[in-house]
C-alpha cells in the first residue's frame, strides 16, 4: 500500500451476500451501475469482472433456533447474523441441515492471515457448541 500515491491501476474485490439470490443480484446490479458511473464522470476504464456465483444457502430455521437457546444457556446474547455461508455450508446442505456459530475476531477481520479469536471466546463457543449437540439430542426431526 502506498500513500500519497496516484495509481495507474487499482483492483477491489466485492464479496457480496444476501439472504436470496434475487436480493443479492439486484445488489449487484445498482453496484456496478454505480461503479460504471463513477467511472465514466472520472475518464477511467471499468472491468467487472464476476469471479464466483454461488446460490444463497440460508441456515435451518429450527437448527438456528437450537443454536441460539445453546448460545444463551451458556450466559451470552443470542445475535443472529445473515452470512450467506456460501463457502462454509454448501457442500454440507444438500445433504443436511446447515446451522452456523461465529466467533468474533479481533478487528472484525475474518478469513484472513491476520485473523485472531480470544481465547475466552472460543472457550463459549465450545461450551454452546456442547449444549447445541445436547439439545439437539432432544429435539425431534
Amino acid at each position: 500500500m502506498a500513500y500519497n500515491v496516484i495509481a495507474g491501476e487499482a483492483e477491489i474485490g466485492i464479496d457480496l451476500r444476501a439472504a436470496t439470490n434475487g436480493v443479492r443480484d439486484a445488489a449487484a446490479v445498482t453496484i456496478k451501475a454505480e461503479l460504471e458511473g463513477i467511472a465514466a464522470a472520472r475518464g477511467l476504464g471499468l472491468d467487472f469482472v464476476v469471479v464466483q456465483d454461488l446460490a444463497a444457502c440460508p441456515c435451518d430455521p429450527r437448527l438456528t433456533a437450537v443454536m441460539s437457546e445453546a448460545v444463551a444457556a451458556v450466559g451470552v446474547r443470542p445475535f443472529e447474523l445473515l452470512s450467506g455461508a456460501g463457502h462454509d455450508a454448501l457442500t454440507v446442505s444438500p445433504l443436511a441441515p446447515v446451522a452456523m456459530l461465529f466467533i468474533r475476531c479481533e478487528g472484525g477481520i475474518s478469513h484472513n492471515a491476520a485473523e485472531r479469536v480470544d481465547p475466552a471466546d472460543v472457550d463459549v463457543a465450545a461450551r454452546a457448541l456442547i449444549e447445541f449437540i445436547e439439545r439437539l439430542g432432544e429435539v425431534s426431526p
